[in-house]
């Protein structure tokens, strides 16, 4: 799907797609992905642009890779250590995603 928006008024948050998250999760459930790709399509279709996603939201980055179009804009998070390596954390964050940059890493 192409979009032809270059700003988006909101970003779609991840965090549920990879991992149990939130005060009404009690049941420990991670949205389904018959349900990720239907979130996806209706923010498309609204003109969504911006993801924010994490490495430490369990396996959201290789879910949302298989809806991510190539007008999305990608934000994500790492978490670090003294020990981590910066840049081998954003290699495997673009490998988890299936793309070639990051619009933005916090």
């Amino acid at each position: 799907m192409t979009i032809n928006n270059t700003f988006s008024k909101f970003c779609l948050g991840t965090v549920q797609f990879g991992k149990s998250y939130g005060l009404k999760n009690v049941r420990d459930n991670k949205i389904k992905d018959n349900e990720i790709r239907r979130i996806f399509d209706f923010f498309y279709s609204k003109g969504g642009l911006y993801i924010d996603t994490a490495q430490n939201y369990g396996d959201s980055e290789k879910k949302i890779s298989n809806y991510l179009s190539k007008d999305s804009r990608v934000i994500s998070k790492l978490y670090l250590t003294n020990a981590d390596n910066v840049e081998q954390l954003i290699f495997k964050s673009l490998d988890n995603l299936k793309i070639s940059s990051l619009d933005t890493i916090l």
